[in-house]
C-alpha cells in the first residue's frame, strides 16, 4: 500500500466529517502526493487540500469506537 495515495480514496468519492457536530461534505478530485484535492460536494466550489492521513476508510476506530476526527466516506456516516 503506498501512504502517499491510499487505496480507499478515489475521485469522485463523497466524505463526510466524523466530527458530530459539523455537517462538512466534501467529493475527492484527485490525490496528489499525500494530499487529497477537493471541492464542497453540493456546490463544486471551495477547492482545497487536505492530507490523505485523515480520510478513514471505516467511520469506527480499532477498539469500534466512532470515529470524531477527519472524515469518513458518506456511505460510513453515523446517524446524528
Amino acid at each position: 500500500m503506498d501512504p502517499q495515495n491510499p487505496p480507499h480514496i478515489r475521485p469522485g468519492q463523497v466524505w463526510v466529517s466524523a466530527h458530530p457536530l459539523d455537517d462538512i461534505t466534501v467529493r475527492v478530485t484527485g490525490i496528489n502526493a499525500g494530499r487529497v484535492e477537493v471541492v464542497d460536494a453540493h456546490t463544486g466550489t471551495r477547492p482545497r487540500h487536505i492530507w490523505a492521513r485523515v480520510f478513514h476508510p471505516t467511520g469506527t476506530t480499532r477498539t469500534g469506537q466512532p470515529r470524531r476526527t477527519g472524515y469518513i466516506p458518506k456511505e460510513q456516516e453515523q446517524p446524528r
